[in-house]
């Protein structure tokens, strides 16, 4: 922003009896530049406003839970694009906080139907590793419960054997801090996981079929903590941040899109 204290130029003194021009101020400047600005954040403000619709109406359209369906890329490049340069979010804890559903991730760890295995969504920090299952809804939990605290929630759908149909419920344990040399991001550091299936009833069936698999890490209800050896960090960049939208890039470069629950 420039300054907005007054300096101005001096007067030109007069030449062949015509009295010189009076040169703009740095007021005159910075005041014209602050129109044109707010000219541009309105224009853009429209843009984001019907754009953020155009995705919203969009992915409405598109299988249900499916993180990157084919078509969104351009989508969300348009609305990022649409956001002026130097209209970085403004972060705080308290902005960034809150409980919000994932409608758009563009990581590439499942298919084109959501299906994958328990160890590609664990991070292989649950067995068996290759059975077979179909991510579901992912929500982020982000200082709900501590100050700090960043948890990504994902239910999933066990496709094969003695558990085909149950619905399981994996979160990732972390903590986030707003960073200090980056403007518009958040710096995330993770240091567990937690699995269990979502529902109670289903509890003693989960806990007999994958209790032998995982029994350091799972208790008798069926629930199971693994704490990473050492946290790894991670981070997202802000692009679009709103009460009704957050359009962030991890640190891998992938696109998140997240609404408020």
């Amino acid at each position: 922003m420039h300054s907005q204290l007054s300096m101005r130029v001096p007067v030109a003194a007069p030449v062949l009896g015509r009295v010189a021009p009076v040169m703009p101020t740095r007021r005159s400047f910075s005041a014209r530049s602050q129109v044109r600005n707010r000219a541009v954040r309105v224009a853009a403000s429209g843009d984001l406003r019907s754009l953020k619709k155009e995705l919203l109406d969009w992915r409405n359209q598109q299988p249900e839970h499916v993180f990157w369906p084919e078509g969104a890329q351009p989508l969300v490049e348009q609305l990022v694009a649409a956001v002026p340069d130097d209209a970085v979010p403004e972060l705080t804890a308290e902005s960034v906080s809150g409980k919000f559903t994932q409608i758009l991730n563009s990581t590439n760890y499942a298919d084109a139907n959501n299906e994958l295995t328990l160890g590609a969504l664990s991070f292989k920090m649950y067995h068996p590793n290759e059975l077979k299952i179909k991510a579901g809804e992912t929500r982020l939990v982000i200082g709900v419960n501590k100050p700090d605290e960043y948890r990504v929630e994902t239910d999933f759908e066990v496709l094969e054997g003695d558990l085909e149909g149950v619905i399981g419920l994996q979160t990732v344990l972390g903590r986030f801090e707003i960073s200090q040399d980056v403007p518009g991001r958040q710096d995330v550091f993770f240091h567990g996981i937690e699995m269990r299936a979502k529902e109670s009833r289903f509890s003693g069936a989960w806990t007999t079929a994958l209790l032998e698999f995982n029994e350091d890490t799972m208790d008798e209800s069926g629930s199971a903590t693994a704490m990473f050896p050492q946290a790894f960090p991670g981070f997202r960049d802000f692009k679009v941040h709103d009460s009704d939208m957050t359009v962030s890039v991890g640190n891998r470069g992938s696109f998140v899109v997240v609404v408020p629950q």
